[in-house]
């Protein structure tokens, strides 16, 4: 996902690629607070994919797994996810790379109480 500010890091024992997103308030955001997101993301060789564990500054915590890239394009399956009040399913996240500096990503979910699918697109770049 692409934020106002992204940063990654390798943790000091190797085995993890830390990314630390922030993202101002939003005005769908029910606290209005900036948000920061810990990502710690992993190769696993037994099972032959990439994982990724994050948890955030306002309680969310999430497990996704993905097989890796396949040509331009990386697919993240969010096994943590569990219906909620507000959000009834969502879709898997596929991140593409447009260019050497660009990436895009789109998912969606679904709203509990309307039914209404709303699309989510982000687009980063490299600066």
């Amino acid at each position: 996902m692409c934020s106002s500010d992204l940063t990654y890091t390798m943790d000091p024992n190797g085995w993890y690629i830390d990314e630390t997103s922030v993202t101002a308030p939003m005005k769908w955001f029910a606290t209005q607070q900036k948000q920061t997101t810990y990502d710690k993301i992993t190769y696993d060789a037994t099972t032959h994919r990439w994982a990724d564990v994050l948890y955030d500054n306002q309680g969310s915590y999430g497990l996704s797994f993905t097989n890796g890239w396949n040509g331009n394009k990386i697919t993240w399956h969010d096994v943590s996810f569990a219906p909620s009040p507000d959000i009834k399913s969502q879709t898997d996240t596929m991140i593409t790379k447009v260019s050497a500096t660009k990436m895009t990503g789109s998912s969606t979910f679904t709203e509990a109480k309307t039914g209404r699918v709303v699309a989510v697109t982000t687009t980063c770049t490299k600066h």
